[in-house]
């Protein structure tokens, strides 16, 4: 794991002078460059770090990557992970190309970054990432529009999880399912650098957590439908006489009271004396 600021930056290329680049490209395998990396050095780094499969690239490049730079660097990946901003991830698909980045296929889980706000920004281009399972959109905001939300679904056959950010104190809506893909409102993390690394160090990042509101949901889900299923669910009260249940009817559920057989049977021997 390789995570770089502007200081820590200078310090790596330092040791790209140092070092023959099939180095890198062997033993750099998840990177992250942050937006206090400077454009020329991030595209310097990326140029030697050949084999990453996960990227954090949130260097400022003005909105569009450099074609001969940090565009050429990323079309020779092979990821499975990557966290960019929105603009600069426009730039990229909408480039026309005749030969597809490698990543297109092999790409799982992508994160967008929002630096503008934007209640509902278009993401043309999704439908190119065929194995694209796991997105996160860091809206920074807690209004979900359904119909936005349907047609990024659509976009992306594969999408299990789609995961909208808020910031900590807007309100976020409790998970759904649309179509076949979940959808998990969460609010922004705290540290974006903590979130990136987490998973590295065998900690929950923002994908096992929408994973755990999932299985969450389901199982309260699950609970629901045995109460809703018809069947009486006994509660024994004052020594086996009475027996309550809670019986579903017409979509409502009802209180229903019988007596148990003990019951019926002293009431009989009562009403034949």
């Amino acid at each position: 794991m390789v995570t770089l600021g502007r200081v820590d930056a200078d310090l790596f290329i330092r040791t790209v002078d140092s070092k023959p680049p099939e180095f890198f490209a062997v033993h750099v395998e998840r990177l992250c460059l942050s937006v206090s990396v400077p454009p020329a050095k991030a595209s310097r780094i990326l140029n030697v770090c050949k084999g990453v499969v996960e990227l954090a690239l949130w260097v400022d490049f003005g909105g569009k990557l450099p074609p001969t730079g940090a565009a050429a660097c990323l079309s020779s990946l092979s990821l499975k992970r990557l966290s960019i901003e929105h603009g600069h991830l426009l730039s990229f698909l909408s480039t026309p190309r005749t030969i597809s980045p490698p990543w297109y296929e092999t790409l799982t889980h992508l994160e967008i970054v929002f630096w503008k706000h934007d209640a509902s920004p278009t993401i043309p281009g999704l439908a190119k990432l065929t194995s694209l399972t796991h997105l996160t959109l860091g809206l920074r905001h807690s209004v979900i529009e359904e119909p936005w939300l349907s047609a990024i679904v659509a976009s992306c056959p594969r999408l299990q999880v789609l995961i909208p950010l808020a910031d900590e104190d807007d309100p976020v809506e409790d998970t759904f399912l649309l179509g076949k893909c979940w959808i998990v409102p969460m609010h922004y993390p705290l540290s974006v650098i903590h979130n990136w690394e987490a998973s590295f160090w065998g900690l929950p990042d923002i994908f096992i957590r929408a994973q755990e509101e999932i299985q969450s949901k389901q199982s309260s889900e699950s609970s629901k439908k045995e109460l809703s299923s018809g069947e009486t669910i006994p509660i024994t009260l004052l020594g086996s006489v009475w027996s309550d249940g809670w019986t579903n009817r017409t979509g409502g559920y009802h209180l229903s009271r019988t007596m148990t057989s003990p019951a019926k049977r002293m009431l009989q021997r009562q009403t034949r004396s």
